[in-house]
This record gives structure tokens, C-alpha cells and sequence, in this order.
């Protein structure tokens, strides 16, 4: 192997790279000065803790638990949302809104997918809000201001890769919805 094609191909790859970052992240600002808010972290972290506590608790659940771990949730996204700005607020609430119409037209009206008791649990228009305000806070944070470039190439890697394996044949369940969202997202901001 001729050493100078290996380092003509690291440069090639390098160039491609270079040349997708100027492309795809051309959106993302430098940031200066940005610091954390260990609130924005406590976001995060709440909410995935609610999620993985909540997935252990519903696995048996009958409606009635499902019931109230809906209403824990509507607590706790209550309790996140103090502090928050006005416009965060509504913006969470139009987050909310729009994913229980998504989930009621997807799963119980188109049949797309169905959960347990054939239902829309309560807990999941919260969780959806949760979400979505874990990711406001941490877009805001201190980590993400200061390297969103890497952590987008970072996601564009891990869930790309992860949707072009559910598309690709070996899962016992694939869809291809994934990979057209994926599709779809990365490439209508280019």
C-alpha cells in the first residue's frame, strides 16, 4: 500500500468533512461566553428520569395506574415549567397540543401503531411536553451552545445510523417511517 494514497485519502475525507460542516451546520453560531445553568441539566435530567421510572411502572399497569402516573406527570411538568419564560411556556403547551392530536390521529384513528389498553395513556401528553422542554434547556445549555456542531454531527451519526439499520431488513419490526423522518429532517434545512 503506497503510504501517499493513504494520507491522499485521509485528506480526501477530511475535505468531505470539512465541506459537510460548512454545508449542513452552517446554521449554528459560534458561541462566546455562554454558561451553564445547572437548571437547564436538572431539566434534562428529571425528565429522563420520569421516563425510565414511568416505563418500569407501566409495564404492568392497569388503566387506573396509568391514570395516575399521567396525573404525576402533569405535576412535574408543571413544577419544570416555573421559572420557564412566557414564551417557553406556550411553546411547550402548543408541543403538547400538537403531539395528543398527532398521537390520537396516528395510533387510535389511523391504527398506526396501538398501545396496551388501546388507549393514548395520560401520561403521554405530559411526557411529550417534558420532552420538549428538556429540549429547550438543553439547546440553551451551556454544552450544547458551546458544541453544537460535534453534537449535531454526533446525532446525525447515531440516529442516521440507527434508521438506516430500521429500514434495512434486520430488525424483526422495521418501518420505514424512521428513515423517511430522518430523510426528511436532515435535509430540509440544507
Amino acid at each position: 500500500m503506497d503510504p501517499m494514497s493513504a494520507s491522499s485519502r485521509i485528506s480526501s475525507s477530511a475535505s468531505w468533512l470539512s465541506a459537510f460542516q460548512r454545508t449542513a451546520l452552517r446554521h449554528f453560531p459560534d458561541a462566546e461566553g455562554s454558561g451553564h445553568r445547572t437548571r437547564d441539566y436538572l431539566i434534562a435530567a428529571l425528565t429522563f428520569l420520569c421516563v425510565g421510572l414511568s416505563s418500569l411502572f407501566e409495564i404492568s399497569a392497569s388503566v387506573d395506574r396509568q391514570q395516575l402516573l399521567g396525573g404525576l406527570a402533569w405535576l412535574f411538568l408543571g413544577c419544570l415549567l416555573f421559572g420557564e419564560t412566557k414564551e417557553t411556556k406556550v411553546q411547550v403547551a402548543i408541543a403538547v397540543i400538537f403531539a395528543t392530536v398527532g398521537e390520537h390521529f396516528a395510533s387510535i384513528y389511523m391504527g398506526g401503531y396501538t398501545y396496551r389498553f388501546e388507549n393514548v395513556p395520560a401520561y403521554v401528553p405530559p411526557g411529550h411536553g417534558m420532552v420538549y422542554l428538556t429540549a429547550v434547556a438543553l439547546a440553551r445549555s451551556g454544552l450544547f451552545v458551546r458544541h453544537p456542531k460535534k453534537i449535531a454531527l454526533f446525532v446525525i451519526g447515531v440516529w442516521g445510523t440507527w434508521s438506516l439499520w430500521g429500514i434495512s431488513g434486520y430488525p424483526d419490526r422495521g418501518g420505514c417511517s424512521g428513515g423517511h423522518s430522518c430523510f426528511v429532517i436532515f435535509f430540509s434545512s440544507a
